[in-house]
């Protein structure tokens, strides 16, 4: 039977659907029978599911690359990589923006670079987690900075670009911020003499139990290293107060504000002359640079004759904290 063109084609019989519309489109445009040699037509309009060969044989491939899509995900497994023999590098590509070396373990993501724990040619990446089956370490870094959070025994640390630990999170939950700032003063002996007849005294709290570097134990005074809401408390134990009638004052003497404690009569004082005040206060707002000192002021002695207790760090008694609230 001859046939000249397409139009003939509708009076073969027996054919699959769609056989014949195909068999009418040109070799290489969407919709036509791809012929062994031929043109396949745009990447867009053949769907592969058992493909064989390498990319090397693919024209439009790049042998050592493998394609993935952006956002890309796998919340279960993660993405696992072998390495072997092979000294090249593995490739994630949304242009390229990760690199695998299956041979050292580094994987490098544009300017940042992770490193395992292990240099082995078996790393698994589950969940953000690197490693190696044991402990993961993910290091973002900059021209002039560098952060470590890696993975340990005790829970999850964070490390500074000097390898200083800054922050841990243990398998139980608990943070702790070693770097916080914050400190822990008292007087390891008696302040004589200090007030009584109106004068204003700032606390000298001499011996440090803790501080990260924002106490001064020669003046008394707290240097805000960076600006947030800071707490502070303490205790100061007067001695020798007069009797009734004149006033006792405590206040914390900041930067921006006065912010005062206790303003009592002389006559809350024991039989032998004393008064324990403790204190808390629990949101102080600070400008880095900002300052803050204990202050205290008696009248009614006539004479500066009223004494703060101090004592030994086991018997607390004239005391001073304070830290940056997390």
């Amino acid at each position: 039977m001859a046939n000249s063109g397409p139009a003939g084609i509708g009076g073969l019989t027996g054919l699959g659907t769609g056989v014949a519309t195909a068999l009418g489109v040109n070799v290489g445009t969407d919709g036509a029978f791809v012929v062994r040699g031929g043109d396949g037509g745009t990447p867009s309009a053949l769907v592969g599911t058992n493909i064989s060969g390498t990319a090397a044989n693919l024209t439009a491939g790049v042998a050592n690359q493998v394609a993935v899509a952006a956002n890309t995900t796998n919340s279960t497994a993660g993405l696992l990589f072998i390495g072997g023999t092979t000294s090249g590098n593995y490739q994630i590509r949304t242009g390229s923006f990760a690199t695998i070396n299956p041979n050292s373990g580094t994987i490098t993501v544009n300017s940042c670079t992770t490193y395992a724990t292990a240099t082995a040619a078996f790393n698994t990446i589950v969940n953000g987690y690197l490693g190696n089956g044991a402990l993961g370490k993910f290091m973002p870094r900059n021209s002039s900075n560098e952060t470590v959070i890696e993975a340990a025994s005790a829970g999850l640390r964070i490390n500074n670009s000097s390898g200083t630990n800054v922050a841990t999170m243990t398998n139980a939950g608990a943070l702790t911020l070693p770097l916080q700032p914050s400190f822990l003063a008292y007087a390891s002996a008696n302040l004589n003499n200090v007030t009584g007849n109106g004068t204003v005294y700032t606390v000298i709290f001499n011996t440090e139990l803790s501080d990260t570097g924002i106490y001064n134990n020669a003046t008394g005074v707290v240097t805000a290293g960076v600006a947030g809401p800071y707490e502070f408390g303490g205790a100061i134990h007067f001695d020798d107060l007069p009797a009734a009638g004149g006033t006792i004052e405590i206040y914390l003497d900041t930067t921006a504000r006065q912010i005062l404690i206790d303003r009592i009569d002389t006559g809350v004082r024991t039989s032998a002359g004393e008064y324990l005040r403790s204190w808390h206060i629990g949101h102080v707002v600070m400008a880095a640079a900002d300052t803050a000192r204990l202050k205290v002021v008696v009248t009614g002695a006539g004479a500066d004759t009223v004494d703060l207790l101090g004592g030994a760090a086991t018997t607390l008694q004239t005391y001073f904290y304070g830290r940056l609230r997390p």
